[in-house]
């Protein structure tokens, strides 16, 4: 059990079990079924670039998260 082994250890957070083929597709469900969270002041903010997709071949194509 995820959460009495959090509770255990006294760690805070979430715990929120995802199951996909691959990563790129478990983290986007992560992300949206669960959210990012609110905004602290520790957050990092940074340009998303523009140009991930462009390449004709998929297997160049770059994952940001």
């Amino acid at each position: 059990n995820i959460k009495a082994a959090m509770a255990k250890e006294k760690t805070k957070g979430f715990c929120h079990v995802v199951v996909s083929s691959n990563q790129r597709d478990g983290f986007s469900h992560l992300i949206q079924s669960a959210g990012l969270g609110g905004m602290k002041h520790n957050s990092v903010l940074m340009a998303w670039p523009g140009n991930w997709k462009l390449a004709e071949s998929s297997l160049s194509w770059k994952n940001f998260i």
